[in-house]
């Protein structure tokens, strides 16, 4: 007891003394909170990016893949199978994503990184479906159009959830409506089309007027329609005479049969990364309350059409395109995966692309991504597939290679903070 009255007299003798004590203690504590919060951080980031990328990626140096996946996992599982829990192929292509926006139908385009995967057995390896805004694609991936039944709010917080009115009837009730507003549309456009005609024909029933005396607006409307009246009944534009207009194309007798619905039918499904759907975030109001909060204003929604266009497998490389069905969106809250992913069929992107031998049916790949039994060393794996296969056709690395760069950055950053912190400690010490 004596000696905290002693140090407690002797602190009141001398301020300065007091204040470094409590500097001192202020500078300790600021470290521990500094060095909680960063710890917490870079933990949550790296759950995240090894969610998305698996433990040990297996690629090809080639764009174009490898063949015989099949092949290559069972040689895999012969060198490492006792570190291995699970694998799935996987095809990676840069790809160019476009869709219509606006009222006007302006066309937006996004360089995309394209994935192809395996819905079966991605689970296994990843948590890619972890961050679907569906509730029956985080237990199993689809890609087939939900009916309804997207999340409204952001996965997290519920008080900080980000809100999503777009999301509200999204699915194939949206769909259905978008499509039955359209033909709405076009119904306008036809009724408007044969008032014009019939006018035009009005017109020319009439007796003829002297030369200058029509109304110049009723004349240029005239004109108009009888210009494209002509143009219509052109033989010229006909499909009897194909050489006049290259881009006609000859009815069918199954033309009707072969007709898209998309009322009925959808494109093969497409998973995008939900900032490629962002048209902004802020202040809106939350139907359900009246409150205030923040919210995303989306472009696309699951239920919408996108075109991709990809590279195929040719010197030179050629382009292709296609038409695919958004039917969900993926949410990590990283926006370097968030505003780059779209996740394809693996089937599908790989016939695009020509990556099927011909001969025999085999498929080519460009990943295989692994998942090792808990407790293993991944560098040790790593290593052991490196060896095994030859590095110049083969690149085998860590899901912590991938971003080095990113993390090595948090770290030095962890390190300049602990190293100021000290600093002012051992100023106020």
């Amino acid at each position: 007891m004596y000696k905290f009255l002693l140090c407690w007299r002797y602190l009141l003798s001398r301020y300065i003394a007091l204040a470094s004590v409590i500097s001192v203690m202020l500078g300790v504590a600021t470290m521990i909170v500094v060095n909680a919060v960063m710890l917490g951080f870079t933990t949550e980031m790296q759950d995240r990016i090894h969610g998305i990328l698996s433990d040990v990626i297996f690629e090809s140096r080639s764009i174009d893949g490898f063949p015989d996946a099949e092949w290559h996992m069972e040689k895999i599982m012969q060198v490492a199978g006792d570190k291995i829990e699970g694998l799935t192929p996987t095809v990676v292509v840069p790809a160019m994503m476009s869709f219509q926006t606006g009222l006007n139908g302006e066309v937006a385009s996004r360089p995309i990184e394209l994935v192809g995967i395996d819905e079966l057995t991605q689970s296994k390896v990843s948590q890619v479906a972890a961050y679907l805004q569906h509730a029956e694609n985080r237990r199993q991936i689809s890609f087939d159009l939900r009916e309804s039944g997207y999340d409204i709010l952001s996965q997290g917080d519920p008080d900080k959830a980000i809100l999503r009115n777009d999301l509200r009837h999204a699915g194939w009730v949206y769909r259905r409506t978008s499509v039955a507003e359209v033909e709405k549309l076009r119904r306008q456009i036809r009724e408007e089309e044969e008032r014009l005609r019939e006018q035009h024909a009005a017109l020319q029933a009439a007796p003829p007027t002297e030369a200058g005396t029509g109304d110049g607006v009723t004349d240029g409307i005239t004109d108009g329609v009888t210009d494209a009246a002509t143009g219509a009944a052109d033989p010229g534009n006909s499909p009897e005479n194909p050489s006049e207009n290259p881009f006609a194309v000859a009815p069918s007798k199954t033309d009707a049969e072969n007709v898209f619905d998309p009322a009925k039918e959808q494109h093969t499904g497409a998973i995008i990364g939900i900032a490629l759907s962002q048209y902004f975030r802020g202040d809106v109001t939350d139907p359900a309350t009246g409150e205030s909060r923040i919210g995303d204003s989306l472009a696309l929604i699951p239920g919408d059409d996108i075109t991709l266009t990809i590279p195929m497998t040719e010197i030179p490389p050629k382009l292709r395109h296609d038409r695919f069905t958004v039917v969900d969106l993926y949410e990590s809250k990283m926006m370097e995966y968030d505003s780059r992913l779209v996740f394809v069929p693996i089937q599908k992107l790989q016939d695009l692309r020509g990556m099927v031998d011909p001969r025999t049916g085999r498929r080519m790949v460009t990943q295989i991504l692994i998942k090792a039994k808990p407790g293993v060393n991944l560098n040790e794996l790593r290593d052991v597939l490196q060896v095994n296969f030859p590095s110049h056709t083969y690149n085998v690395k860590t899901w912590a290679d991938v971003q080095e760069t990113l993390l090595a950055a948090v770290f030095m950053e962890v390190s300049i903070l602990n190293v100021l912190l000290f600093l002012i400690i051992a100023v106020a010490g």
